[in-house]
């Protein structure tokens, strides 16, 4: 298990070394705890600003913390268009590995 925090940087299991992982929020809901993420590449570029998984996926696919940063706020947007919709039963979460979800 991992002392996952809002703001940790990770690298992950990819098929594509050059991306980072970078946790934007850590919520509980419906009895179960969903790990928010924007998928970033080393030099700062943004590929993906919100994408929410299961903390069993996420664990699954961290492999080292390199660093924290502050979350950029627009990040989040996402995720508030995404909450409303999970709650309306219209939106889910990830289970599968990361590297998988960002490649299908």
């Amino acid at each position: 298990m991992h002392n996952l925090r809002i703001g940790q940087l990770w690298t992950f299991n990819q098929s594509n070394d050059e991306l980072l992982l970078q946790i934007l929020r850590i919520d509980k809901m419906k009895n179960e705890e969903i790990i928010h993420i924007a998928i970033i590449s080393k030099d700062g570029d943004v590929s993906i600003e919100h994408i929410p998984f299961s903390k069993h996926a996420i664990e699954k696919s961290i492999l080292k913390l390199v660093g924290n940063k502050e979350v950029n706020k627009q990040y989040l947007d996402g995720y508030h268009y995404w909450k409303t919709a999970y709650y309306d039963n219209k939106a889910g979460i990830y289970s599968i590995g990361v590297d998988e979800a960002i490649n299908l």
